[in-house]
């Protein structure tokens, strides 16, 4: 495949990802790489399947643990990336609901 923008894109999220897990305490492998992965690999070492199936394992975490508006953030950013609009909408809400702001009916979040 070789699409320079896609690659950019798979590298980002794959970055959003690692720096969101820092905020929570999952111990389990989320399969992909915890370091950098060099641009000629990143289509085989992070492709968005794996990516996806990640952040789907981070969002339950960050569910259950609660953590600071940076992980919702750094979520948000991931799905932005990969063009998952919805999912993006759902982690910006709960970033929202972090930071105190006020309910929105169309969050989908308690409260937020």
């Amino acid at each position: 495949m070789n699409d320079p923008v896609r690659i950019k894109q798979l590298s980002l999220a794959h970055a959003h990802l690692r720096s969101a897990k820092r905020y929570v305490s999952l111990r389990l492998p989320l399969g992909i790489p915890d370091n950098h992965v060099a641009l000629a690999e990143v289509e085989k070492k992070v492709p968005e399947e794996v990516l996806i199936s990640c952040m789907d394992l981070l969002a339950a975490c960050g569910v259950q643990e609660c953590p600071r508006g940076g992980f919702w953030r750094d979520m948000e950013r991931a799905a932005e990336t990969l063009g998952h609009m919805e999912r993006a909408s759902t982690y910006r809400a709960r970033f929202l609901f972090t930071l105190g702001s006020p309910p929105d009916e169309t969050s989908g979040v308690p409260g937020g």
